[in-house]
């Protein structure tokens, strides 16, 4: 097991970086506009407009960043959308290590070119930094490093790790990164804060390929360890037979041509059984028998069912496989189905000049030659270009027994994620409109509700899971799909989370909002378990695959949601403006329902 040090020590690096970044970044875009807007001023200098300069907050200007940062946005939001699957798919190749460091090297790079287009605003114009925002995808970042410990630690350790990372994020980006990130723009200018964003991420890529180990090499390890027994069994399996003079295995010939073609060969069979032994058998039996001569010959039809005198030949048999003809290949014009061979009644001594032929079985295998036509080049190029393509193949990536799973995990994640994302900007115009409270107060329960929050993820969740671990596999001794306590947790969430939105919806009290961030931070104990849960449907060589697909599912849903969510507000914020809650409530109560659908199964029996 790799120790969890360096990879949490480049994550809090990272953390804290993107912290600094969420509260300068958008003042960018102010102060490139705002210089802009007063560039014909003689008596304006350029160097003095910038985000703490009150000419750069009037309403044009605010116009013109909010109409720019929505098209950016858009932009950005679809190029994720195409590569979001994409990163994914590409870590189950290359190693999710590897593309954590592609990924964060465009970061440093949107950063770069972000604060580069800033300082030389006179030269580049606005457009340009949209070409440093569709580089940005540090979001993918998070999927891949749950991926990266699925595939380095068990369940029961990489869900506790996840749950760390969740609480890293939440204390050193959203806290601790924000407060300094406040601290130093009340300090210096821009330039220097995102310096200093730009040093941590640095210091995180140099952390992550110096000291944090490569995914690939643990899990080829683990791999080694785990197959070679299995290898070993699988192919005493196939030739267990060889080893015993010539004896069919217990199933027959039948059985021993399915284990052959399971791997992927063709086996030809031709069976001629000649006995000639070599011994003196007792005297009784010489009486009582016409030694040297055939007294049998039988054939039989099929394979299928066996047969003592046709499936299981005794010792001292000669078993011949002719490699063109065989009647067990469907494609030779006179072929049949027929097992013949000779047998003789009983052991018995043969005249001297037949000789002994030691038994042996010596198949054939050649390879079926694949008739598929090659794909046609557009149906290649159009696979290659579809966006929406890692949809049409992810019910390939796990058994026909997870369907069910998948499809109704699918539409949770999706539902959950559209009304978390799209409510966060609701809820804080909502709570400022109904409550009347300042910026500053909704600051103050925002940071009471993010402690809460890292406190249940980084304490209360490990904790849950380990008992309800211990609780589930103290009497039953079964394997089951999701050994972890997912299920529970999920729809615990849910519920949770069905209830917070529906009091908010149907309360008018700001002290009763308060008391529900406690019922918020709970709902935070479903999101290992929400990692583990779809991880866990898939081979480890398809998790990626299979996470990207439904990223992808709930990001086609997140970006209409949004701007839905936002157009029913404006229409409704006069009449009732908890509209749009009762509905995101409505969507809570619905993926309940979906998540009591969830089912588990045993894949093993205990003993």
């Amino acid at each position: 097991m790799s120790s969890p040090i360096p990879i949490f020590l480049a994550l809090g690096i990272l953390c804290l970086g993107m912290g600094i970044y969420g509260v300068i970044g958008p003042n960018f875009y102010i102060t490139v506009f705002c210089r802009m807007e007063y560039h014909d001023q003689v008596t304006i200098s350029p160097l003095s407009l910038d985000e703490k300069n009150p000419l750069c907050h009037t309403s044009a200007i605010q116009e013109k960043v909010s109409s720019f940062e929505s098209i950016a946005n858009l932009i950005q939001g679809i190029v994720q959308l195409s590569l979001v699957a994409q990163w994914c798919f590409l870590s189950d190749k290359l190693g999710r290590k590897r593309v954590m460091v592609i990924i964060g090297s465009l970061f440093l790079s949107s950063l770069a070119l972000t604060q580069i287009f800033r300082t030389y605003w006179y030269i580049f114009s606005p457009k340009w930094f949209i070409l440093a925002s569709v580089l940005d995808h540090s979001e993918v970042l998070g999927s891949l490093i749950i991926l990266y410990f699925s595939d380095v630690w068990e369940p029961e350790t990489y869900s506790m790790y996840v749950a760390w990372f969740t609480g890293c994020f939440l204390l050193i980006g959203g806290s601790v990164g924000s407060t300094l990130g406040a601290y130093l723009a009340g300090k210096w200018n821009l330039i220097k804060v995102s310096s200093v964003t730009l040093s941590l991420i640095f210091i995180f890529l140099f952390l992550l390929i110096t000291i944090v180990k490569d995914d690939r090499t643990i899990k080829l390890s683990n791999q080694v360890t785990c197959t070679e027994p299995n290898s070993q069994t699988a192919d005493d399996t196939i030739t267990s037979f060889e080893a015993i003079e010539g004896v069919a295995p217990l199933g027959g010939f039948t059985e021993v041509e399915n284990r052959i073609e399971h791997r992927g060969l063709k086996i030809d069979t031709t069976v001629n059984v000649v006995e000639t032994p070599n011994y003196t058998p007792s005297p009784s039996r010489k009486q009582s028998r016409n030694y040297g001569h055939l007294c049998r010959k039988q054939s039989s039809n099929s394979l299928d069912s066996p047969s003592p005198s046709r499936d299981y030949p005794s010792r001292g048999t000669t078993i011949q496989v002719y490699d063109e003809s065989s009647p067990l290949d469907p494609q030779t014009p006179s072929s049949s189905r027929d097992l013949t061979y000779d047998s003789i009644e009983s052991p018995t001594t043969l005249p001297e000049s037949r000789g002994f032929s030691k038994p042996k079985y010596t198949p054939s295998i050649h390879s079926v030659p694949d008739t598929t036509p090659p794909p046609r080049w557009y149906n290649l190029f159009l696979s290659k270009i579809n966006i929406l393509s890692p949809i049409f193949t992810i019910f390939s990536l796990v058994p026909s027994r997870d369907h069910r799973n998948l499809v109704l995990f699918s539409i949770i994640n999706s539902l959950e994620t559209a009304a978390s994302y799209s409510t966060i900007y609701i809820v804080a115009l909502y709570v400022q409109y109904v409550y009347g409270w300042t910026p500053a107060e909704l600051g103050n329960v925002v940071a009471f509700s993010s402690a809460l929050k890292f406190v249940m993820v980084t304490i209360v969740t490990p904790i849950v899971i380990k008992w309800l671990n211990n609780r589930m596999t103290k009497n039953d001794k079964k394997v089951y799909k999701h050994p972890l306590p997912d299920i529970p947790l999920i729809r615990f969430s849910m519920l949770c989370g069905a209830i917070y939105t529906t009091s908010i919806a149907l309360t008018h009290s700001g002290t009763v909002f308060i008391i529900l961030q406690v019922l918020s931070s709970v709902r935070s104990v479903a999101i290992p378990a929400r990692a583990t849960f779809v991880i866990s449907l898939a081979s480890r060589e398809n998790t990626g695959k299979l996470l990207g697909a439904v990223e992808l599912i709930s990001k086609l849903l997140q970006i209409p949601a949004t701007s839905l969510f936002l157009k029913i507000y404006s229409m409704t914020v006069a009449v009732y403006p908890a509209t749009v809650l009762l509905i995101v409530a409505a969507e809570e109560w619905i993926c309940l329902g979906l998540a009591a659908a969830l089912r588990n199964y045993v894949l093993e029996e205990g003993v």
